[in-house]
């Protein structure tokens, strides 16, 4: 499974398939308390780190208390628009954003050589 590191906790990165489990209408979910991210097996690769970085935000949301409710539609808007202000910054800045994919992807090899 691929981890990365949200404000010094270790978060496991789990690309789900709609059989685990998982709505497949959703792009993806975090578990604040079990420190797991979960990213919809079908999106595009570029898809799959702008959800990562949605759902980071929610993380941060939970650990700096910005008084975003996950439940509320329009804080949950601007999570999506905080997301993808910061992944166009990235991009035109050209932040390598390929260890985050890399993160998403180790799981989905290791799960194809069926070493989960």
């Amino acid at each position: 499974m691929g981890w990365i590191k949200i404000n010094g906790k270790k978060i496991k990165v789990v690309i789900v398939e709609e059989e685990e489990g998982f709505d497949v209408s959703r792009y993806g979910e975090s578990d604040l308390f079990k420190f797991i991210i979960k990213i919809n097996s079908r999106l595009a690769p570029e898809a799959k780190i702008q959800t990562l970085l949605h759902e980071v935000i929610h993380f941060w949301n939970e650990d700096f208390a910005l008084g975003l409710n996950a439940d509320d539609q329009d804080s949950h808007d601007l999570i999506e628009r905080l997301s993808s202000l910061f992944f166009i910054f990235c991009q035109e800045n050209n932040v390598n954003l390929n260890p985050l994919l890399a993160a998403i992807n180790e799981n989905k090899k290791r799960k194809v050589n069926g070493k989960v």
